[in-house]
């Protein structure tokens, strides 16, 4: 099952009387939690009106790609004349007319997730309906609040029942008690929807002594369930689930799965005899699902050392050459797959498989594997604001600007800057024990394993000249990474 998340968090307003403590908090925790568990996600701290309203018609189009749309949202909410409303960063508080204007209509909301009509729909709203200015609360108006029509097939959850208030602050002091709850039962493997909201209930309704009751409108039809481990990162993947989420995958005792299960062995004698064996199996006789996961099963093999595995990934050019089905190489798909996606069928988030990265990246450049290196590419559309480097047949050299800085008294250059296009890779991070040094080879390569470029696509500038650069150094106060 392939599901979305847009999640808001507008912790900080125009109006600074309105402020709140931790609905970013919420929103960017939320974010991560579900991300880990499949999501695609799409995250929005702190903003307008026209932002909110011009994400909505961004992903009005794409959610026909999805099987279930989940909206969170984090801040102030009230309902004038019966409708509810969810306000922005720049709502003014200072009239009904003014509120209204500036400010997001949950109906509207609702109607956009509604146009595929077969999509499941969850809305979780952490906000209140009453006066945003006292301490420690959420909302606006003292009203109750407006009833929902929850279309077929959508849930509406609130954090709060009518003319209570939802508290900005739980146990812990960095999520309300809702999304403190949320995030705790969201750990709870293989329950219904249903059943989970309920749980958040009872712990909503404990830790807030009494005071806070959640509840929910839904017209839910069958069994949902957000953590079951069926939920992954693929797009429109012309392969069955058990191959794209393999921990799921069970051997039928055929000749092939005796060779998938030999590669997934932690022996390296088991592994080499899977790779012997590769070359006997007919192609033919194998359908693309077990090309696909025997893919997957060499580079995992590799990368643990599988001596080989490792010749395969070394020669993967005429070792492939044998496994076309027309245009498509589903073994080559599987590999590519398996660098960037685990065994959930999820995007790795910087624990890519980075060992043989310089050898695909090569293949690259081979007209014959176009089709694989276009279904990598697509695959890994919805992260390419995570990734500098995506596998392509038109690979492009990537240029990182590197500032270094250094005492005067010594041939140490410390690393204060590395940058790509604007974006920044040095990120501060608590003491390591010491700090770390390099050549400027070595930098190279470090980079190219942190950062997850092709060495052979990496190219680098500093701002001083390179022959007076003999040690280049990382602080322990710092770390090169991806994202922080």
């Amino acid at each position: 099952m392939r599901a979305f998340a847009l999640i808001i968090g507008n912790n900080e307003y125009d109006d600074s009387n309105a402020n709140l403590n931790n609905a970013s908090n919420d929103a960017n925790d939320l974010a991560a939690r579900l991300e880990e568990l499949g999501f695609f996600v799409r995250c929005l701290i702190n903003m307008s009106c026209e932002e909110i309203d011009s994400v909505l018609l961004d992903i009005e189009n794409t959610l026909t790609e999805y099987d279930l749309v989940l909206f969170f949202y984090a801040g102030h909410g009230f309902q004038i004349e019966n409708k509810n409303y969810l306000t922005a960063r720049d709502t003014p508080f200072e009239n009904i007319t003014s509120i209204t204007r500036r400010s997001i209509g949950l109906d509207d909301i609702i109607s956009k997730l509604n146009r595929p009509k077969d999509l499941i729909k969850v809305i979780v709203l952490d906000a209140c309906r009453n006066d945003p200015f006292p301490n420690n609360t959420r909302g606006i108006s003292t009203t109750s609040l407006a009833p929902m029509f929850a279309p077929t097939g959508t849930i509406i959850a609130f954090s709060t029942s009518p003319g209570q208030t939802a508290l900005d602050s739980g146990s812990n002091d960095r999520n309300s008690i809702y999304t403190e709850a949320l995030l705790n039962h969201l750990e709870d493997e293989n329950i219904s929807i249903e059943e989970f909201f309920k749980r958040v209930r009872t712990t909503v309704y404990n830790l807030s002594n009494k005071r806070q009751t959640s509840w929910e409108h839904t017209s839910l039809i069958g069994d949902i369930f957000l953590n079951s481990g069926n939920i992954n990162h693929s797009i429109d993947l012309p392969y069955r689930d058990e191959v794209i989420a393999d921990k799921n995958f069970v051997s039928k005792g055929e000749t092939i799965d005796d060779i998938i299960n030999n590669l997934k062995t932690l022996k390296w004698d088991c592994q080499t005899k899977g790779i012997e064996n590769i070359v006997l199996v007919n192609k033919n006789s194998i359908d693309k699902n077990y090309q696909f996961l025997l893919g997957r099963n060499i580079v995992q093999a590799a990368e643990g050392n599988a001596y080989s595995a490792i010749n395969f990934c070394e020669d993967l050019s005429s070792r492939l050459n044998r496994w076309f089905l027309n245009d498509q190489n589903h073994i080559l798909n599987g590999m590519l797959f398996e660098i960037y996606f685990n065994n959930y069928g999820r995007f790795r988030k910087e624990k890519f498989k980075s060992r043989f990265l310089k050898n695909f990246s090569q293949l690259s450049f081979n007209s014959k594997f176009k089709a694989s290196f276009d279904f990598i590419q697509k695959q890994l559309q919805p992260f390419k604001d995570q990734l500098i480097y995506i596998p392509s047949t038109n690979p492009k050299t990537i240029h990182l600007e590197i500032i270094l800085t250094n005492n005067e008294t010594d041939s140490i250059h410390y690393v204060k800057s590395v940058k790509h296009q604007n974006r920044e890779f040095v990120h501060d991070v608590d003491d390591k024990l010491n700090d770390i040094s390099f050549s400027i080879e070595e930098f190279k390569k470090q980079l190219s394993n942190k950062l997850f470029i092709p060495e052979n696509l990496l190219k680098i500038s500093f701002n001083i000249n390179d022959d007076s650069i003999n040690v280049i150094c990382i602080s322990k106060n710092q770390s090169i990474a991806l994202s922080k």
